[in-house]
């Protein structure tokens, strides 16, 4: 097993213990970051802030919330003792608690982690901007720590504490922390915002050479973005086929509009995958069916 301290540097010299510095020891973790079984290449790549936001947009990398009241729920291994035998019987397990300060949406969107069999390991980012994964089992790819569970369960707001979701993570082998990579590099918090869902909302009278609609941001409903483009959607006919159709850009009121002929009620506008913005990602998860007046 091995090790890579890089706020330590101390790669070269993992079993020497000369390590006086105070800015040795990870910071707390502040963002959970749920992983598609996604390993970089190379702990270049782990330190390369574009792999990551590449890796989100693939969202082979899910960034979640920010998590509060950090605790440590490990228990200890058990061993079965005899005279001089000693067998350990029970292996002791990682375990991650905290809270987290979410909407009812947001809360749903977490609980799709819950069970999720894809998304099964974890990458730490943490309140110094030092954040960590593991060596893989080759030794030179770095993924995130295995989970064997992620458990989250919203607690209704009280006279002492507003609304909060309670997460446990439970991670497969303890052990896995002897492979630690912990690192800095240019990777800030503001890298790891995950995807924005955009909601298409029709306007009313469209007919069958114009369509309008807005885009709404957020789970609640109410920030119009007015800056997609036409590659950012697509326009398909009763088959799926896409149809013909020009796009004009957003107006002083938000409002979007396809042109073209023959629209029928029926037809969909579409996105047509990951928006990449300067500073944001969008996606649009749901058609909007149109009905042609």
């Amino acid at each position: 097993m091995s090790t890579y301290n890089k706020i330590c540097v101390s790669e070269d010299q993992a079993k020497n213990t000369g390590f006086r510095k105070p800015d040795c020891l990870e910071s707390l973790l502040t963002l959970p970051i749920i992983s598609k079984q996604f390993a970089f290449a190379t702990v270049a790549a782990f330190e390369t802030v574009a792999t990551w936001k590449a890796a989100i947009v693939a969202k082979n990398l899910v960034p979640l919330f920010d998590i509060y009241e950090v605790a440590d729920g490990s228990t200890e291994d058990t061993f079965f003792e005899s005279g001089n035998f000693k067998k350990r019987t029970i292996k002791g397990a990682d375990i991650l608690t905290g809270e987290m300060y979410l909407s009812v949406c947001a809360y749903e969107t977490l609980k799709s982690y819950e069970d999720n069999d894809e998304y099964l390991e974890l990458f730490e980012f943490n309140e110094d901007a030092d954040y960590s994964g593991v060596y893989d089992t080759d030794g030179v790819r770095v993924r995130g720590r295995r989970i064997k569970s992620l458990t989250v369960e919203r607690k209704r707001a009280t006279k002492e504490k507003v609304p909060f979701v309670t997460v446990e993570i439970i991670f497969e082998d303890k052990d896995e922390i002897l492979n630690t990579v912990l690192t800095k590099s240019d990777l800030v918090k503001d890298d790891l915002d995950g995807i924005y869902d955009l909601e298409l909302v029709e306007e009313a009278g469209n007919s069958a050479t114009s369509i309008k609609f807005t885009a709404v941001s957020h789970c609640a409903g109410g920030t119009l973005v007015t800056n997609l483009v036409t590659a950012d959607i697509d326009l398909l006919d009763l088959t799926g086929t896409t149809h013909a159709h020009a796009f004009v850009a957003a107006d002083a009121n938000g409002v979007y509009e396809l042109t073209g002929v023959d629209f029928l009620t029926g037809f969909t506008v579409v996105g047509t995958g990951v928006i990449e913005q300067v500073d944001i990602n969008y996606e649009i998860p749901e058609a909007l069916s149109i009905t042609v007046t």
